[in-house]
């Protein structure tokens, strides 16, 4: 009997652990902490011109990690578009080629959007929120 609950449970928390990996059909961020127990937050670029996950909610202070994962580069440019009137790249304009990470840490609360320079036009923008407070875990 012992063994039929232990047995059990096992199966329960096994099925709990694959069901969180790989983010789900909402597409979440991959969380972590770095060596200093600090929260980062992954974000994928990847050849499907898509930042995935494209919107990601964090606390200030969060790590963001943007990782290439395809054989295409991308950039990681800060502002809404390329349009002059969104500033593109004041904060951040970041090349981001095949295998490589970037990371940021947010410290405002606020909204950070981003972009891809190259492929933009293929709809490969993102978006991240800061919030002042903790935050249960990153949208999708």
């Amino acid at each position: 009997m012992r063994s039929t609950i232990v047995s059990g449970c096992m199966a329960i928390l096994f099925a709990l652990a694959v069901g969180n990996c790989g983010g789900g059909a909402a597409g979440r961020a991959a969380t972590a902490g770095d060596r200093r127990g600090a929260m980062v937050v992954e974000i994928e670029a990847a050849d499907g011109f898509v930042f995935k996950p494209a919107h990601v909610t964090v606390a200030a202070g969060t790590t963001v990690r943007w990782t290439n994962r395809g054989a295409v580069p991308h950039t990681i440019t800060s502002g809404a578009s390329s349009r002059t009137a969104d500033q593109p790249g004041a904060l951040v304009d970041h090349a981001l080629p095949s295998g490589a990470s970037f990371e940021l840490t947010l410290s405002a609360a606020g909204e950070w959007p981003y972009f891809c320079r190259y492929h933009e036009g293929m709809g490969m923008v993102g978006l991240i929120t800061v919030s002042a407070g903790p935050v249960s875990g990153p949208s999708e």
